[in-house]
């Protein structure tokens, strides 16, 4: 029956039909698989890769995770006017994260915004 509605109810109708059956959005959330190998920009080594979200009107919060030489990143991106306490919210997003690890019993390496602290964790790790 779709398929028949399809046939004659013009494109735009559809998109608005569509957008009002999903609701509004308030967040985005993307997984983006990044290179597993180092990288390099004029000899000196890519020590990490934060993403980010680009926010459209009415969204409030981005979160965006990718991967890199063993290593994840994650980038927290919002609207002050809809989320004014995000320092809140990554505060909390990080006690889940600890929390989820431990409950799986899997290790993380560091877990902080200071790349030169991860970086060096990482290489002290390589030499043992």
């Amino acid at each position: 029956m779709m398929n028949q509605i399809q046939e004659w109810t013009p494109s735009t109708l559809i998109s608005l039909g569509a957008q009002a059956m999903s609701g509004p959005i308030n967040t985005i959330v993307t997984n983006v698989p990044g290179p597993q190998l180092p990288l390099y920009l004029h000899g000196a080594c890519i020590r990490a890769i934060y993403p980010a979200v680009p926010l459209m009107q009415g969204v409030g919060l981005g979160i965006a995770l990718t991967s890199y030489a063993g290593t994840m990143g994650i980038g927290f991106n919002c609207d002050p006017d809809i989320v004014p306490d995000v320092d809140l919210f990554v505060a909390r997003f990080q006690q889940a994260f600890q929390s989820v690890t431990e409950a799986a019993k899997v290790a993380v390496g560091p877990i902080s915004d200071n790349v030169y602290q991860i970086y060096d964790a990482l290489e002290a790790k390589k030499t043992t």
